[in-house]
């Protein structure tokens, strides 16, 4: 369960990402995009993981 929500959440998160690049009009290469998402990624599963925890 925990694998599936942590799946959706982190595709939210890129979801989200790249709305935000587009409205912005960022133009930047594919491996910086990657890594943003990767680092919105992480952030997110740290915050599942400690509202996981306060359950």
């Amino acid at each position: 369960m925990y694998d599936n929500a942590h799946q959706q959440a982190k595709r939210y998160a890129e979801i989200a990402t790249q709305a935000i690049m587009n409205s912005l009009g960022y133009k930047m290469g594919d491996e910086l995009i990657q890594r943003a998402l990767d680092l919105q990624g992480d952030a997110l599963s740290q915050r599942l993981s400690v509202a996981s925890r306060q359950v």
